[in-house]
């Protein structure tokens, strides 16, 4: 019988749509309501789920998330979403979900009843089909592709010689291998009843249960190189292969998680809830800020492997983090070279055997994007320096103030200072001051002025204090100066 599950934190509405779906259905379907979305999936776990009416917006978890996990499982699963916002980036992600269709609140009870009702009868129709084809094929059994085809995609309708060579009675469970020898291969295949070769060095085998420890365990363990070796849970019926494949799939890959091959059965570790694209500001914001990279990418790494979350969930959520980097990066110049460095670490994902190795990659990328923005922020400070000194040096008689001379610079004033310090070696009314010891040295040596004079044009109001400091730069005082630079120029003469 088919099972419908409708979950809302609402609960006069959760059960006002339960009532009316059991009024509707008398007793066609089984009806099954949940204020969370745990309660959903410890449910769904035990028993096959064809339709979820979920609300978007719940405590725990939102309703498209939901529905991405549960389609892990249950690929042909149907979904209805129904939201009390009108938000259109709801209603797109709920079109890449393939959902049936996205109601608003306040629902509208004929039109859910019509929704379920359509859905109901699609779900009926496939399941006589399915039966139908069979019995006009003669029972042959499906060659390996057809059988890797409904693995890795799922068939709709499903492809009917399949559909009858896996009946609903018969327990059952997938076994994905990676790098066994052909020998290997071949004692494998003698005990499995459907087997064939998949992409790269991997193949499956369709086998019963007591088979896998009389023939994985025993042919495997014990060996010097472990093959790694991903075995689905139990599974009944053809409908359930493309289930059986992500789950030998997510077995396979715990090899990522404990940096070493081996013999794994799946295991269902939850709904790993991991915002990627928060994530991905976070760490643009730990660059920016100076803040240790690695600790962080340390803390997240470790996260992931104590949640060891089902590989395409894992997969999915850093793909998302790192493609929400690479789409902010992509808007400032110069980061060509680390958006193509962490669009080569995205692409390997999939194919990665080590949790270390990818956070390695993407450490590495992330560490080029910082000293690549620490050089862009550096030549941009050198040219916004430079501004403030020719700024400095066009006026620098005038009665400058730092705030004047670090708008310049586009700074604030303390930041100002501290760069132009660390950049200059002296600080900034040194330097003012530098250049004006240097003008009035030659103006003493070449101008016939008064020393008050001089002293005016430079920016100096009162003569005392600039006989001061000019005896502070040169050793001498202005006039002393003068008689000095008069004797040595007449001594040349």
């Amino acid at each position: 019988m088919l099972r419908i599950a409708v979950i809302d934190d609402e609960p006069k509405i959760r059960r006002g749509i339960a009532g009316m779906l059991r009024n509707c259905l008398k007793g066609r379907a089984v009806i099954e309501s949940f204020s969370s979305a745990g309660d959903l999936v410890r449910a769904a776990r035990k028993e096959e789920l064809h339709l979820l009416i979920t609300d978007i917006r719940m405590p725990d978890l939102d309703g498209l998330e939901l529905g991405n996990y549960l389609k892990l499982f249950y690929p042909k699963l149907k979904i209805i979403l129904i939201s009390g916002y009108r938000d259109f980036e709801y209603a797109q992600a709920a079109i890449r979900l393939q959902v049936c269709d996205y109601l608003l609140k306040p629902v509208n009870p004929q039109r859910l009843q019509e929704l379920v009702l359509q859905q109901m009868k699609l779900l009926e129709e496939e399941a006589s089909q399915t039966e139908k084809a069979w019995k006009t094929s003669g029972g042959a059994l499906p060659d390996s592709n057809q059988i890797i085809r409904e693995m890795l995609y799922g068939g709709d309708p499903m492809h009917p010689v399949l559909a009858g060579a896996v009946d609903e009675q018969t327990t059952y469970y997938l076994v994905l291998a990676e790098g066994v020898t052909d020998v290997d291969a071949e004692l494998l295949a003698n005990k499995a009843w459907a087997s064939g070769r998949m992409d790269g060095s991997k193949r499956f085998f369709l086998t019963e249960h007591a088979q896998l420890d009389q023939t994985l365990l025993l042919q495997f363990n014990g060996q010097e190189t472990v093959q790694n070796i991903g075995i689905s849970g139990p599974c009944c019926g053809a409908e359930r292969l493309h289930q059986s494949y992500l789950q030998a799939l997510s077995a396979l890959k715990q090899e990522i998680y404990a940096e070493r091959p081996g013999i794994w059965r799946f295991q269902s570790s939850g709904i790993w809830q991991f915002d990627g694209e928060k994530k991905a500001m976070y760490l643009l914001n730990c660059i920016y800020a100076g803040a240790d990279l690695a600790e962080e990418l340390a803390a997240l790494r470790e996260e992931i492997r104590s949640a060891r979350p089902v590989f395409l969930m894992y997969e999915k959520n850093i793909k998302r983090m790192l493609d929400t980097i690479i789409r902010m990066l992509e808007e400032h110049d110069g980061m060509s070279e680390a958006c193509i460095q962490l669009k080569k670490v995205e692409e390997q994902i999939g194919d990665s055997h080590s949790l270390n190795e990818t956070f390695r990659d993407i450490e590495t990328a992330l560490q080029a994007v910082s000293a690549n923005r620490k050089e862009i922020q550096r030549m941009r400070m050198e040219q916004n320096l430079h501004r403030a000194i020719d700024y400095i040096k066009a006026h620098y008689c005038e009665d400058l103030t730092l705030e004047e001379v670090a708008s310049q610079a586009d700074m604030n004033p303390t930041y100002f200072s501290t760069c132009f310090k660390k950049y200059m070696g002296v600080g900034f009314i040194h330097y003012m001051m530098e250049l004006r010891m240097h003008r009035a040295r030659k103006l003493l040596k070449e101008e016939d002025k008064k020393i008050c004079e001089i002293a005016r044009m430079l920016g100096f109001g009162d003569t005392r204090y600039f006989a001061k400091i000019f005896k502070r730069y040169a050793g001498v005082t202005p006039s002393e100066y003068r008689n000095i630079a008069g004797m040595l120029y007449e001594g040349r003469k």
